[in-house]
């Protein structure tokens, strides 16, 4: 049976509506999965690295395009993931590796520094608080101005006296004295490291520690005449010392001249820098350089004070009593006869004055002032050599209190050698 022309148009659009309805169902079902698989891959592709683990298990639809092939899908997801992984790695990589190279910087700083600074109260430490330039010019210095031997604490006796009563062992007094004089004693000499008998003044010198001389040309020039006299008797500037060693040093300094006992180097040069720290003299570049290359050996050394050093009362000390001085034997005493050898008393030298005074007796260099007058002994006066030696005050030396030419007959700076009999 044949169907009118406008039932078979109904049914022919109804079968083509059915078919585009259930082609958009479909479309719309695929839409649907498409979605739902785009939302579950995004937050993977955030993290490559799983997105090439995962790859290889066949679900190409969290990377697929909509309008691509299923079969097609797994090959561009996983090439797609790769290309970012690589980037992603080597360009986080420099910056944390970048950080510890920068902090290493200051960290290296402290090892260049040089070595730790001196502990405060040493001797090197006080050292380099020193001023250091050259020598100030001679002109001017007179041994007299500093008035060696003065009883500048007031305690009735001479410096000489005092110093030998500290620095002597087993000390008799000279008896009528008043605990003043040291008749004899015995002491260890720190220049040489010897122990001297002591029974004659020749048998000890006082040195200057530094030396007036030098002092005065490193800044005691400046000084008025109280201070200059409180160097020269200042204890700590002082030492009993062999004779021969104290005339070898003269008015030398540290870079010149050290003691030939090496032991007492340190101590030595440490009383020389405190010397210097407590009247503001300076050290020349060769005396500074020389101290320190000492004073390298014994880092911890301390500096002095004149406290720590003074001497002991009037009839103080290491006395074990009183008496006289041993009597010379056969007719002689211990005096040194080479001044004598060299200048005989019958025919005395105008040049041995300038001899003697380059030995530095009592530790410096005792060159007659420019002016050219005759040192003396200031406002001391003995009427004879036999006064002096009862006094306790001979020998005499050029400059010490009492010394007169008259009293000098060989003229080489030391009066009153003997004793008169």
């Amino acid at each position: 049976m044949s169907l009118p022309p406008e039932t078979r148009r109904l049914i022919g659009c109804g079968t083509g509506c059915c078919t585009a309805l259930m082609v958009l169902l479909i479309g719309l079902l695929v839409a649907i999965g498409v979605i739902a698989g785009d939302t579950t891959a995004s937050p993977e592709q955030t993290r490559p690295g799983i997105e090439l683990s995962e790859a290889p298990t066949g679900e190409p639809s969290t990377a697929t395009p909509a309008s691509a092939p299923p079969s097609a899908s797994p090959t561009p997801s996983a090439t797609a993931t790769a290309q970012p992984t690589t980037p992603a790695a080597s360009s986080a990589a420099p910056t944390p590796a970048a950080k510890p190279s920068t902090a290493q910087t200051p960290s290296a700083a402290p090892a260049q520094k040089g070595s730790p600074a001196p502990a405060d109260g040493t001797a090197l430490a006080t050292l380099r608080t020193l001023e250091v330039k050259g020598r100030a010019p001679e002109t001017g210095y007179d041994r007299d101005d500093y008035q060696w031997r003065q009883d500048t604490d007031h305690n009735g006796c001479d410096t000489r006296n005092d110093v030998l009563r500290r620095d002597l062992q087993a000390v008799i007094l000279k008896r009528g004295t008043r605990g003043c004089v040291v008749a004899a004693g015995q002491f260890t000499d720190l220049y040489s490291g010897k122990v001297i008998t002591f029974d004659e003044p020749s048998d000890a010198d006082i040195d200057h520690i530094v030396a007036l001389q030098n002092a005065h040309v490193t800044g005691a020039f400046r000084f008025g005449s109280a201070k200059r006299v409180e160097l020269a008797n200042d204890p700590l500037n002082l030492i009993a010392v062999d004779a021969s060693l104290n005339r070898q040093k003269g008015s030398a300094d540290a870079a010149t001249w050290l003691p030939p006992n090496t032991a007492f180097r340190c101590e030595y040069v440490a009383r020389q820098i405190s010397v210097k720290k407590k009247y503001g003299l300076w050290v020349t570049p060769p005396e500074r350089d020389a101290m320190e290359r000492i004073l390298t050996s014994c880092p911890d050394q301390k500096t002095y004070s004149s406290a720590s050093l003074a001497w002991p009362g009037r009839g103080e000390g290491d006395v074990i009593g009183e008496g006289e001085r041993p009597k010379p034997v056969s007719g002689s005493d211990s005096t040194t006869s080479e001044p004598k050898k060299k200048q005989p008393a019958s025919s005395p030298k105008p040049a041995a004055p300038k001899k003697e005074q380059k030995q530095g007796v009592v530790g410096d260099s005792q060159k007659k002032p420019a002016s050219g007058r005759e040192p003396s002994g200031g406002s001391v006066r003995f009427k004879n050599c036999r006064e002096a030696w009862d006094a306790g005050a001979a020998p005499l030396r050029r400059g010490d209190p009492g010394y007169e030419s008259k009293h000098d007959g060989d003229g080489d700076g030391v009066a009153c050698e003997k004793r008169p009999r």
